[in-house]
């Protein structure tokens, strides 16, 4: 697989001619306007499952009665999604049918689970329909970066990346909590997402042209490719990390078998896969699960930390914020999930003016250094703030910390000049992979870091409430119980709380920090938009 810092003019007039456009050029602009939003569509669905339950965790557990699995709620759709993902990026796997492959296929998936969210009867349930809707919004959004990618020009790619970015960015909360404070409930969240499938799916396979097959092998034999032993490697050591730090102090003690065996099986998962990747086993070169060959360019490993980073700081804020203003300001579902909304705003802005710099001026390296520099700034401030911090401050913070969104997407853009057109489907996948794998991993440990310091702290003050009632009351459902405590009590209970949500921005920090450090290594030059 070679690398060049741009691809060639010729590399360019070859993709024209091998690939359909968006959509046919006899296409009238309202039908291209509706198959751009159809395929944004399941970005768009993708999003509202990712962050939904950023402030319907009340309403969950309220419901359930389970505060010790809430971390799993979050995290669960992340795993699904970092645990898969490079099952689909194989040469090739979106070349058939596309609208079998990408759409019937995934979004079937992905409705699925979000039918079993809405009609969970137990947290257990809730659990697995969240996982299986990250294993299928994976691939739907693999897919389209796709789509996007080989069906578009150099100069548009960079714009059409963008708007993707733009569509996966927290709308959840907003949907969320409109639900959970309504007698609808927080249910129709979920099933919203089945609307949503519904209208599009049949716009998509009317107005898309099918992709032409690069090779003579079918479905099946493209199946047959994929590296399922390495895939199963994955997932199995990225559920037994990510269990490990979920369930660390809430379920089980650190130092339980439980939790110690979850850490020690992980790491022989991953030693496994190692070793599995390094000799093919089960599989061929071509066909492994990792690119080990991008390991080889400085370049795409960078960018590949740079989006993992990017992960972490993104969705950290986007579940926190709101359940902050939730229970230090007293907030409703929506209120608090309408106070992330100049944090939203911003970053989505940011997303998408990058895509439209890069698409005119095409330098990337600033973008990685100012705006990883300006994000680390307002987690420092964030870091700061207390209870008695103004609502305006707040908002003031979150926007220098929302530049995130200056490169959030930008290395999907950069690394597909990178490579030859033929591997956009595998580097997309690789980094999607830092991506949702960064985000897991940041949502666990900020999940775990806040409710065991909270419990904690908590314990201190109340030595005679049960584990449970405590996690109750740092979840939000402990109103009327702590309004039986003395002011000085509920005063108390309150900072703790509040130290516990400033330890959280110490995650942003360091990935923000991490960011800008590797951003310096970058090469100096232009992509080729030309």
């Amino acid at each position: 697989m070679a690398f060049s810092s741009v691809l060639s003019a010729e590399d360019s007039s070859a993709r024209r001619s091998e690939n359909p456009q968006l959509i046919g050029d006899s296409a009238t602009e309202a039908e291209k306007i509706l198959v751009v939003a159809c395929i944004s569509s399941s970005t768009f669905l993708f999003a509202i499952d990712n962050t939904i339950v950023a402030d319907i965790q009340t309403a969950i557990v309220e419901e359930f009665d389970e505060v010790g699995k809430l971390t799993w709620v979050s995290v669960a759709f992340m795993l699904g999604a970092a645990g898969t993902n490079l099952m689909w990026q194989g040469k090739g796997i979106w070349y058939i049918r596309r609208e079998v492959c990408l759409y019937s296929f995934t979004t079937l998936i992905f409705e699925v689970g979000s039918a079993i969210c809405g009609g969970a009867p137990n947290m257990n349930a809730l659990i697995v329909g969240r996982d299986i809707c990250g294993l299928g919004g994976i691939v739907m959004y693999i897919g389209v970066m796709t789509v996007m990618s080989e069906n578009t020009s150099k100069t548009e790619r960079p714009v059409y990346l963008g708007l993707i970015g733009v569509n996966t960015l927290g709308v959840g909360p907003f949907i969320g909590g409109a639900f959970a404070d309504s007698s609808a409930t927080w249910r129709r969240g979920f099933y919203i997402n089945l609307c949503i499938g519904g209208i599009f799916a049949p716009v998509y396979v009317l107005l898309i042209p099918n992709s032409k097959p690069r090779s003579n092998l079918g479905l099946l034999g493209r199946w047959r490719q994929i590296d399922w032993l390495g895939a199963l490697l994955l997932l199995g050591a990225i559920a037994c990390l990510l269990m490990a730090i979920a369930f660390g102090g809430l379920l089980f003690p650190w130092n339980s078998g439980s939790i110690i065996g979850l850490f020690v099986t992980g790491g022989i998962l991953f030693i496994a896969l190692a070793i599995q990747q390094s000799y093919a086993l089960g599989t061929t070169e071509e066909h492994r699960l990792i690119p080990i060959e991008y390991l080889h360019s400085k370049e795409i490993v960078i960018l590949f930390i740079e989006t993992a980073c990017a992960g972490a700081a993104v969705f950290l804020p986007i579940y926190f914020i709101p359940i902050f203003f939730e229970i230090i300001h007293g907030e409703s579902a929506l209120g608090s999930g309408l106070k992330l909304l100049p944090f939203i705003l911003v970053m989505v802005t940011m997303t998408f003016v990058n895509g439209f710099t890069l698409s005119k001026w095409s330098y990337y390296v600033p973008w990685y250094f100012v705006c990883s520099a300006l994000q680390v700034i307002g987690s420092a401030l964030l870091f700061t703030i207390g209870r008695d911090t103004s609502v305006s401050a707040i908002y003031g913070y979150a926007v220098l910390m929302a530049f995130v969104g200056g490169w959030s997407q930008a290395s999907f853009t950069v690394a597909q000049f990178l490579v030859a057109p033929k591997d956009i489907p595998i580097v997309t996948g690789f980094l999607t992979c830092a991506q949702s794998g960064g985000a897991a991993l940041s949502l666990a440990i900020g999940d775990t870091v806040f409710l065991n310091t909270a419990q904690s702290g908590i314990m201190t003050l109340l030595p005679n409430r049960s584990s449970s009632e405590i996690q109750g009351l740092i979840s939000g459902l402990g109103n009327s119980f702590s309004e039986t405590l003395d002011d000085d009590i509920q005063n108390a209970i309150l900072d703790v709380i509040m130290s516990s949500f400033k330890k959280l921005f110490v995650l942003p920090i360091a990935a923000g920090a991490v960011a800008l450090a590797f951003s310096v290594f970058l090469k100096r030059q232009k992509i080729d938009v030309s």
